[in-house]
């Protein structure tokens, strides 16, 4: 006897399904990455509904995972490509729609840590003939990579070609997503752009052959640092790039960064701010720098300093590091028999270095005796004598005078007054009355401090608190600063509270608003904002939901009304052709309009529907014809 193979009966466990189709992106991790707003376009395609559409009505409704707040995004559509707030809301939004974890790679954010905003994107839309010709003759899927959205990269690293903005049908420029945006397509025109135009050639021909592989470069190396976005994702790439920077200063002009400037075409205030942090880069700017260290920009912000590469670009330096070295030694030396001794800052001005830490680096110790003998040489300076610049009189009967008043003249201001720079040789003069003079200033402060420290205080305990700002000008403080530095825990608890009230105000309106939306008749949105005070935008921003359903209400309401007048007019209309066709009349307009209210009486199109309605109910047949009305009653 045999036995069957057993079934195995076990459900496999679905996974989870998403809102909108989980369309896959192309080329991530690759120079080609499609950019965000292709995608968009690309996903609406999908649907077979336009981009207006698929935003409002599946990204943006209040039953989304999370609703995107739209309003008037056509006009700014570049910068979802980006780095800063709306890239990552849209990210996240369409990630919960489609289930797609990887559409950050897809935008900038991973250069965020890196990049300046501005300057980065083109405000028009670009494309490659050339490449949406290719994609549509191979049967691959057509799509805007990000490359083309960046306005760095102005040629097609794969054809050589000028990018183009102008469409050569409408000879009209689109912005990056519109309402009827499709890859490959013009969105104003609706034809299509994979042919080649002569716009682009000319531009070609106008320029050099070496702007051209610049061009090149540039476009290249832009489409190798979009390759590298998944993997710089989350990495500080502000200070891997200070530190890189700072070493290839070190190794190429040994700290000199006027000659480094001069080498890469650089701007001196530029490479400051970034070896500072206190600017972040521009994408030109950088990709720049790195075209003339003839170094990848990958390597720049993920490796250090290459031997290799040193040295192609120390040809164009004035001399390497070793000759700089013993120039140094040279000077130093030299600096410490040389009477009057010179400050470590003349020799590194004499050596056109910008700063003394490159000397201090090479050579510490000489650095030191430098310093040290320059030292000396100071303190041993003869000291002339100077006239008086006051009467020592003069000096007492101020400072005595200024004790006098209630609220007396510092020193500082009375020393300026007089002439001097600061207060200090009148301190060392008169001793007492100075002492005295900042012991009644500094009771009158605390003093002051006290009294504010009880209004403050006051403060807390009203009902409607104040804003800080208002608090600080009630205080006698001209900055936020100020305020919090002499009362810091005041000042939290200001802040906690005024939090605390602006949740329970927010939930005091949304009650307020339940109320009118389950009690009171049927309003609009604009008559809500009017009662509770709130803006338009406010009221949608704060309580998306309650404003749908206060929208939702007010059209079921006006949808009764509507039909209740339609019943009420198609009534009026069968009453009144029944009794001008009793009278021997036959019903027009002109004459059924007599019988109807002055509300029912606008109704001209449901007027005509109910008036054939009643015509054909009755039996009564349609003029060919109309005749003037003669008041009298038809023939028989």
């Amino acid at each position: 006897m045999r036995l069957l193979n057993a079934w195995d009966m076990k459900i496999e466990p679905l996974s989870a399904r998403s809102r909108l189709y989980s369309l896959v992106p192309v080329g991530i991790g690759t120079p080609g990455v499609e950019s965000l707003t292709g995608y968009v376009a690309r996903l609406a395609q999908a649907h077979c509904v336009n981009v207006t559409d698929l935003v409002a009505l599946e990204l943006s409704r209040p039953a989304a995972l999370t609703p995107l707040v739209v309003d008037h995004f056509y006009c700014r559509t570049y910068a979802l490509n980006g780095v800063g707030l709306s890239p990552k809301r849209w990210c996240r939004a369409l990630e919960e729609a489609t289930l797609r974890d990887e559409l950050s790679n897809l935008t900038l954010l991973g250069l965020e840590d890196l990049l300046w905003p501005a300057y980065l994107f083109r405000r028009r839309r670009a494309w490659c003939s050339a490449c949406l010709a290719d994609r549509k003759k191979a049967g691959l899927v057509v799509y805007e990579p990000l490359l083309w959205a960046i306005q760095a990269a102005r040629l097609c690293p794969q054809h050589r070609q000028f990018l183009e903005e102008i469409c050569p049908y409408c000879h009209r420029p689109t912005v990056p997503l519109t309402a009827y945006s499709r890859a490959g397509f013009c969105s104003l025109c609706r034809q299509w752009l994979g042919s080649t135009s002569e716009a682009s050639e000319a531009a070609e021909k106008a320029l050099s052959k070496s702007d051209l592989d610049y061009e090149f470069w540039i476009s290249n190396e832009m489409g190798n640092l979009l390759a590298l976005l998944p993997q710089l994702k989350g990495l500080p790439l502000g200070a891997r790039l200070r530190d890189n920077l700072s070493s290839y200063v070190d190794q190429l002009t040994s700290g000199n960064l006027d000659e480094f400037c001069r080498v890469t075409k650089a701007s001196r205030t530029v490479l400051r701010g970034w070896m500072t942090g206190q600017h972040s880069s521009r994408v030109d700017h950088l990709l720049r720098l790195c075209y003339y260290l003839h170094v990848p920009v990958g390597e720049l912000l993920l490796g250090t300093a290459a031997p290799h590469v040193v040295p192609a670009v120390r040809k164009r330096c004035p001399g390497n590091n070793e000759r700089r070295k013993d120039e140094i030694l040279v000077a130093l030396e030299k600096a410490l028999i040389e009477d009057p001794a010179p400050t470590l800052t003349q020799v590194a001005r004499r050596l056109n270095h910008d700063r003394t830490e490159s000397l201090s680096r090479i050579a510490p110790e000489l650095c030191k005796m430098v310093v040290a003998r320059h030292q000396e040489a100071v303190n041993h300076l003869p000291r002339k004598g100077k006239h008086r610049i006051c009467a020592k009189n003069e000096i007492r009967r101020t400072l005595e005078a200024s004790l006098a008043q209630p609220r007396p003249t510092s020193v500082q201001r009375i020393a300026v007054k007089l002439g001097y720079c600061n207060g200090g040789c009148i301190r060392l003069e008169f001793p007492h009355l100075c002492r005295a003079i900042g012991k009644k200033l500094a009771g009158i402060k605390s003093s002051q401090r006290k009294n504010r420290a009880l209004e403050f205080a006051r403060i807390l305990r009203q009902r409607a608190l104040p804003s800080a700002t208002k608090v600080c000008r009630r205080l006698g403080y001209r900055s936020l600063q100020s305020l919090r530095f002499n009362f810091p825990r005041p000042y939290r608890q200001l802040l906690a509270l005024r939090r605390a009230q602006h949740a329970s105000g927010k939930e005091h309106v949304r009650t307020q608003i339940q109320r009118l939306l389950s009690d009171g008749p049927a309003i609009s949105v604009r008559q809500v904002c009017r009662r509770v005070g709130l803006s338009l935008g406010c009221l949608y921003r704060l309580y998306p939901d309650l404003c749908w359903a206060i929208a939702e209400k007010r059209r079921r309401h006006w949808n009764v009304i509507v039909a209740a007048r339609a019943c009420r007019l198609r009534k009026a209309i069968f009453s009144a052709v029944m009794e001008l066709d009793r009278k021997g009349f036959y019903p027009t307009h002109s004459r059924v309009r007599p019988f109807l209210d002055s509300d029912l009486q606008k109704q001209w199109v449901e007027s005509g529907q109910f008036l054939r309605e009643a015509k054909q109910h009755l039996g009564i047949p349609t003029r060919v014809k109309s005749r003037p009305d003669s008041g009298r009653p038809p023939r028989p």
